[in-house]
């Protein structure tokens, strides 16, 4: 454009959309992210709970051995859904704080959108 304000709100307008789209990629990733981390940690969880059910046949106290395997069993499956409660929650907060600044981004981009038709229509 060879008019400075078309100019200036091409540019601005242009630089609004790549941020939107940065953020919407970045909120994809997580999310993908996210996904796959969770998936890897229920893998665990599986894991762990059926290496537990094997000793559920066993008493409590008959084996020394098996008590302590037991009980190691609980502790990590205790620590996976620990660190899945975990990452959900981070994960999340991340998600929510990209979402209100994809939020802000088009509410900017809305506004310099709408003063670029103003000023259009005023020429």
């Amino acid at each position: 454009p060879t008019d400075p304000i078309d100019a200036f709100f091409s540019g601005k307008l242009a630089l609004s959309r790549q941020k939107i789209a940065q953020l919407n990629e970045l909120i994809a990733v997580r999310s993908k992210l996210q996904a796959e981390s969770l998936s890897q940690i229920d893998y665990q969880i599986s894991v762990a709970a059926q290496s537990l059910s094997e000793f559920h046949s066993w008493g409590v106290g008959y084996n020394q051995g098996v008590d302590m395997k037991r009980n190691h069993l609980e502790r990590q499956l205790a620590i996976f859904r620990r660190e899945r409660r975990d990452s959900r929650l981070k994960t999340w907060q991340d998600l929510a704080g990209l979402r209100r600044e994809l939020n802000e981004a088009v509410t900017e981009y809305q506004e310099l959108f709408r003063r670029y038709r103003v000023t259009e229509s005023k020429g």
